[in-house]
């Protein structure tokens, strides 16, 4: 996602008692973020925090101002803040009491008065470039997470100290090697060295690995029981925080003693996870297929029966109003004969006009029943079609997590490929 998009993400509170200052803000930071919420004080500021605390990630705030100041109401959010908050003040203060205060609530971006809006736009640049560098660092880390998760439930993984002493194994470790956690935690990785491996394999691997390079070879070891195996080993230092002094190794390891048993169970693990995906998107299209089929029938009845229905009652009533109009002239003309029949005449009409009148409103009232109902089968529509999204959207998700899976299919199926050569 490129930075420009996180901008849409996030909103700002701007809090500013000098209208001018805070309308100029607001104008101009609305065509860039999501919301902009400004308030006139302190407590108007912190109220608007706590109403979209979810949304609001930047609070840029002036230290003077009526009721409670800014650093007051700083003071106040933290208290509650459930997200990372960033915050920049405006002042035309520059004692040191402000500044200690401010650094104590862990505000580091001030912006001096008057107001240079290219200059708080780069204290916003940073921030939103430090927010969205920690929310990229979250999302491959759980992708990571996802990665370790999977190769832990096909590989034996084992990691030591510096001085190969075995400090984590996984299940399968266990299970291949014949120890439990207990008897390997604590005890030097060549608890399963097999004596036919040359001891110059494990001298070049500790060479390499020592270098910061990572060893990739084929080892033979020897499991509890004094059965051997094989496996496809990758070992790899691991590095402190300062990414050069090593903490320890880690090995990643695929069996090759029964190659075509593991690949089977591989294969049964993965195609299991494509048929669910396959159940999953079957019935993911059955219900699209639905829903689009009461659409088309949604959208047919309400062009065939009621629009055209409207359309034929109204074309009557026409042609019935039409006539009656006729008909009162004529009446209207006979009264100039004769008053006292056409007068009878002219009520019978006034009578029949009512009457008319009456349809008429009785197919107003239908007409209006007629547009409520199309107005429902409208939010109807718009609801399926957002469900019908949101199944796409699910849909997407499934086919990506298949792609995943295809890629690790080819990746163990590239390293048989070499085993087998």
């Amino acid at each position: 996602m490129p930075i420009n998009d996180y901008y849409k993400q996030i909103s700002v509170l701007i809090v500013e008692d000098d209208s001018n200052i805070r309308e100029s803000l607001q104008s101009f930071f609305s065509n860039i973020f999501r919301n902009v919420y400004s308030a006139s004080n302190g407590n108007e500021g912190y109220n608007l925090y706590t109403k979209y605390q979810n949304e609001i990630s930047i609070v840029i705030s002036d230290i003077n101002m009526p009721e409670i100041n800014g650093l007051e109401m700083i003071a106040k959010i933290k208290k509650i803040a459930k997200n990372d908050l960033s915050y920049i003040l405006l002042t035309a203060y520059s004692e040191p009491q402000y500044l200690l205060d401010a650094i104590r609530l862990g505000v580091s971006h001030y912006s001096i008065k008057p107001i240079v809006i290219k200059d708080v736009m780069v204290h916003i640049e940073e921030i939103c470039q430090k927010q969205y560098n920690a929310k990229q660092l979250i999302n491959k880390t759980n992708e990571l997470r996802e990665y370790i998760e999977i190769v832990d439930q096909v590989a034996v993984v084992s990691t030591t100290d510096t001085q190969g002493i075995i400090t984590s194994a996984n299940d399968i470790f266990c299970e291949t090697s014949g120890y439990s956690k207990e008897e390997l935690i604590g005890k030097s990785h060549n608890i399963i060295r097999h004596p036919d491996t040359p001891k110059e394999v494990f001298t070049d691997m500790w060479h390499t690995i020592k270098s910061g390079h990572t060893w990739r070879g084929k080892l033979k070891n020897k499991s509890k029981q004094g059965e051997d195996y094989y496996v496809n080993a990758n070992i790899f230092p691991l590095f402190e925080d300062d990414n050069v002094t090593i903490k320890g190794y880690m090995g990643v390891r695929f069996l090759t003693t029964e190659i075509e048993t593991e690949k089977r169970n591989f294969k049964q693990k993965v195609i299991k996870n494509l048929i669910n995906s396959k159940n999953i998107m079957s019935e993911y299209e059955r219900k699209i297929a639905t829903l689009e089929e009461d659409l088309d029938k949604a959208v047919k009845r309400l062009s065939e029966d009621n629009y055209d229905l409207l359309l034929d009652t109204l074309s009557k009533e026409r042609v019935k109003n039409s006539r009656l109009l006729s008909q009162l002239q004529h009446y209207e003309e006979e009264l100039e004969l004769n008053f006292e029949k056409n007068l009878k005449i002219a009520q019978k009409a006034r009578d029949s006009e009512l009457k008319t009148l009456e349809e008429n409103k009785q197919l107003k009232i239908k007409y209006d029943s007629s547009l409520t109902t199309i107005q429902t089968i409208k939010a109807e529509l718009s609801k399926k079609e957002e469900l019908i999204r949101s199944y796409q959207q699910r849909i997407e998700t499934h086919l990506k997590t298949i792609e995943d899976l295809r890629d690790v299919i080819k990746h163990r199926e590239s390293q048989l490929k070499e085993i087998a050569s």
